[in-house]
């Protein structure tokens, strides 16, 4: 780990992913949730609550394309043609609507929406599937450093004057296209211990034989639209119907860059550990939701529900990260599923707090009977991440060594027990050990220097033994064995 925080500030790549993901996000923040656009702003004809409706309805069409087209290349959302597409639909998006501000026509909004949402989606999988080049290790440390990088940007933005302001959240997608090419044009393995293995065309075929669901378990999906949609509500029943919702607006954004900061500099100089961190993020989150009907004002509710809010969003990039390098043949795809999830839950928010607005504003009490749903779907969804089971929320981490899970040598010993006990062979037992880590078969045939129809036969023998019939069974084996090693 020591060697992977130094590498953070001596690798360019590194520090490409930081700054270029950070200018993505830090144009989201500037473009879509301040009026860093519109100058001369005209109020009656531009409702920027409405117009981000509208382009994150837009950015969830890049990533469901992507999840229908069955033989899409890896390298597409890597290709120059696709990022060119991406930096000039982000790029004619803020300008147009720049032009909107100073000719209020209809089509030009509609355009500038349409652009700006596809440049939005495809931008962020793009980057994603960068990120998990990273994996889970290398992702806990960038993350938050990327986080923290946006809200710098956008404080730059939001302080400066009116035309360099908005020059710069027009350009602010096109450096970060800039910097996300150069990252995939000088690629390198980013892994601390990944071997040097080379993958073959049947490998692809196998990986992408295996469910999508399967990759990416549907709790973890159930979670994302959860805490996603939480942060949708947040925004159009606390925050925009509040009379300072500017203020509010600024100071979330704020308390987002502060704690992401925190986080950065205690994994990179202090080595936390993130469950704790994390943790204490969702319990501050429901915290903040059961103060509403009781704080006078909403400002520091929406304070510590953005705590928790974002410490949440960085776990779950990490997470992803972790699954798009285990199933490195898949990435486009899991990126995809997770970014329309968790735009899809967001937008569902969103709605559900638009709808709600004015009927919490005619009683007090039916605010408090809206919070107290959220409140308790929030307290679901963290029950289904502290879960310690196999296919729980901190358990995607664990192929990566994170500090927070079992260590190799307690997997080591539980593999070994389980060989025992179902009278497994030298060689399963070897097999089984990077099963239990979470690689694929290819993937361990390689490792061992065998081909792929004996990997998978080792596979077969293993799973009739231990009586399982899919890796999710074979996964529940393993930590159940576990348990007495913990």
């Amino acid at each position: 780990m020591k060697r992977l925080r130094e590498s953070v500030f001596s690798n360019a790549h590194f520090l490409q992913l930081m700054i270029g993901f950070g200018l993505y996000w830090g144009w989201v923040d500037t473009a879509f949730f301040m009026p860093t656009l519109y100058h001369p702003v005209n109020v009656a004809a531009i409702s920027l609550s409405i117009v981000h409706l509208y382009v994150l309805a837009l950015s969830i069409v890049p990533p469901i394309t992507v999840l229908l087209i069955k033989k899409l290349p890896r390298s597409f959302l890597c290709e120059r043609k696709t990022l060119l597409v991406a930096s000039s639909c982000a790029l004619s998006g803020s300008a147009l609507m720049v032009a909107y501000s100073y000719l209020p026509l209809t089509v030009i909004l509609v355009v500038a929406i349409v652009a700006a949402g596809l440049g939005m989606g495809l931008v962020g999988i793009a980057w994603g599937v960068a990120a998990s080049k990273l994996g889970a290790k290398g992702a806990s440390i960038c993350i938050p450093g990327t986080f923290a990088l946006a809200v710098l940007f956008g404080l730059i933005v939001t302080n400066a004057y009116p035309l360099p302001a908005t020059v710069l959240t027009i350009v602010f997608p096109v450096i970060s296209v800039f910097l996300l090419n150069r990252f995939h044009t000088n690629p390198i393995n980013h892994a601390e211990d990944a071997p040097q293995v080379k993958h073959s065309a049947s490998e692809q075929e196998f990986d992408s034989s295996i469910p999508l669901l399967e990759k990416v378990q549907p709790r973890f999906l159930l979670i994302l639209l959860m805490f996603f949609a939480t942060f949708g509500i947040m925004e159009y029943l606390l925050v925009l119907p509040a009379p300072n919702a500017s203020e509010i607006g600024h100071q979330n954004i704020l308390v987002r860059g502060a704690i992401a900061l925190i986080i950065f500099l205690g994994t990179t100089l202090f080595s936390w550990k993130p469950t704790v961190t994390y943790k204490t993020g969702f319990l501050l989150m429901i915290a903040g939701f059961l103060a509403v009907p009781f704080v006078k004002s909403p400002a520091l509710s929406c304070a510590v529900i953005m705590v928790g809010y974002t410490c949440y969003d960085m776990m779950a990039w990490i997470v992803i990260c972790s699954l798009g390098s285990i199933w490195e043949f898949d990435t486009s795809r899991i990126i995809s599923l997770t970014r329309a999830v968790g735009l899809g839950g967001t937008l569902l928010g969103s709605l559900i707090g638009l709808a709600f607005n004015s009927w919490t504003r005619i009683e007090p009490v039916n605010i408090a009977i809206v919070v107290t749903v959220v409140v308790y779907l929030l307290i679901i969804a963290t029950v289904l991440i502290l879960d310690r089971g196999s296919s729980g929320f901190w358990s995607l981490i664990k192929v990566e060594g994170s500090q927070a899970n079992p260590t190799q040598d307690s997997i080591d010993r539980t593999v070994a027990d389980i060989s025992r006990k179902y009278l497994l062979t030298p060689r399963e037992g070897e097999f089984l050990s990077y099963l239990a880590a979470g690689r694929s078969i290819p993937w361990v045939a390689s490792r061992l220097s065998i081909s792929d129809g004996t990997g998978r036969s080792h596979a077969r023998h293993i799973y009739s033994k231990l009586n399982v019939h899919s890796r999710q069974e074979l996964l529940d084996l393993i930590d159940g064995h576990a348990v007495k090693y913990q």
